[in-house]
């Protein structure tokens, strides 16, 4: 009999509703493309996903290309199965109002962290570096929950950059870096693009590096191995500091074949540091209430 795989636990899963009547669609920037509108699963294939690939529980993150900042479909979308979803949100930092949302998010809503992303390509860094994401960012601190940051190769550089003031003035629970924090992965070895502005971020133990599908797919577009990019970061911070999520689901793919990815990206590490990646990271920045 094989060894039983270990449990999963996706820290990053963009639900799409089935629902656009009640849902409506809001995205920021360009009109979405039709492509856009069917990526994904709704939080009920979501659901049905998980127990097919033995996926024991998912972090939702708010899709703000289809819906801006409203947060209301991963909000319900979690409710409806508290042991097994949570939800993290994102609002406009430039919305006076926006510490407040961020306090009814994380209390009477049980959001489980924020999230900051460009809303727009381009856009000036009022989303990362303002009074109001000082604001956002003072209240995740307070609130314990962790911080995701999610940087593009464009506004990679001076992201980083405004990220090391944040920390400098006040450090969250935890800091996740979506996506390798847009690293250039395909750049390959010796560092997959893992620079020195990163590594001095990754000198805290508080910042995370989170595996996504989307690293996943410009690694194989490259012809490059993950499992390259995976002993890498273990070398330089260990396998306590990365976690696994799936992201959107390109058309076509199944959420099992992502789980299959992400497995044989960490399929040279032990048996420990498997666990730790695809479940145990996030068990402990987002356990359950």
């Amino acid at each position: 009999m094989p060894p039983a795989q270990p449990p999963l636990l996706d820290a990053h899963a963009l639900i799409r509703s089935d629902d656009p009547a009640r849902y409506p669609w809001q995205p920021l920037g360009p009109a979405l493309e039709p492509r856009e509108m069917e990526q994904g699963l709704s939080y009920r294939e979501l659901l049905a996903a998980l127990d097919s690939a033995g996926v024991e529980r998912a972090i939702l993150i708010q899709r703000a290309r289809l819906y801006g900042y409203d947060n209301r479909y991963v909000r319900d979308a979690a409710a409806s199965d508290p042991r097994r979803l949570q939800w993290v949100c994102q609002l406009n930092a430039e919305d006076p109002a926006c510490a407040q949302q961020a306090r009814e998010a994380l209390g009477a809503h049980g959001a489980v962290g924020l999230r900051f992303m460009e809303p727009t390509k381009g856009a000036s860094l009022a989303w990362l570096d303002s009074e109001g994401a000082r604001s956002l960012w003072s209240e995740a601190c307070e609130q314990g929950v962790p911080v995701s940051v999610h940087f593009f190769p464009w506004n990679r550089g001076p992201g980083l950059a405004a990220l090391a003031r944040l920390l400098g003035a006040r450090r969250p629970r935890a800091l996740v870096l979506d996506s390798f924090a847009g690293s250039a992965v395909e750049t390959g070895e010796p560092d997959y693009g893992i620079d020195a502005s990163l590594r001095a971020l990754l000198e805290h133990p508080g910042t995370y590096l989170k595996l996504t599908q989307m690293t996943l797919t410009r690694l194989a577009a490259a012809k490059l191995s993950a499992a390259g990019l995976i002993r890498r970061v273990v070398s330089l911070c260990g396998a306590a500091r990365v976690l696994w999520g799936t992201d959107v689901l390109s058309l076509g793919q199944s959420y099992e074949s992502a789980v299959g990815a992400a497995r044989d990206a960490t399929a040279t590490l032990t048996a420990a540091e498997c666990a730790q990646i695809l479940y145990g990271n996030a068990a402990s920045l987002y356990p359950l209430r």
